[in-house]
């Protein structure tokens, strides 16, 4: 993981006027933390049955066209432990866990590994009012847990700077 120059990079995030600089913002601090995705969701709870969602995606066109137009986000194992956790979520962890993923969640995650999204990390974020942030980095090699705990004391400050 390669940490140089990424205080820089996050001072570029407090004056970014566009989504398309947050994207590539987050795309540079992807590569640079030697990760190959990243997705930041941002949920915000217009109604309790159907929230707002906006979605900062670097993760390949081919996924996010699929994941998309079949409603995954919905059933994704990941959002919805991001919806009640605060803590890192590892997703190796969350697949494992008859409790986090059910059947259905399951073969959202092997597709994604079809398109190239292996393994990841999440840092969930919950603000006032309900609003909810989830930041992804992803990998297309699975790691081992070692090497995402090693990560994840870093990859949280700078999530919630990001945040």
């Amino acid at each position: 993981m390669n940490t140089l120059h990424a205080q820089d990079l996050i001072a570029q995030f407090e004056t970014a006027a566009d989504q398309r600089t947050i994207v590539s913002l987050l795309r540079e601090l992807t590569a640079r933390m030697g990760f190959d995705y990243f997705r930041l969701a941002l949920i915000f709870p217009s109604t309790i049955q159907r929230p707002d969602v906006i979605i900062f995606n670097g993760c390949p066109q081919s996924w996010v066209d699929t994941y998309t137009a079949s409603g995954f986000f919905a059933i994704d194992p990941i959002v919805k432990c991001g919806m009640t956790q605060s803590t890192p979520i590892l997703w190796a962890d969350v697949v494992r866990d008859n409790e986090s993923c059910d059947e259905q969640g399951r073969e959202l995650m092997q597709l994604a590994s079809e398109f190239g999204i292996r393994d990841g990390v999440t840092f969930p974020w919950h603000g006032a009012n309900g609003h909810v942030g989830l930041l992804s980095f992803i990998t297309s090699t699975p790691l081992t847990k070692q090497q995402w705990l090693y990560a994840v004391p870093f990859l949280s400050w700078l999530s919630m700077h990001i945040f």
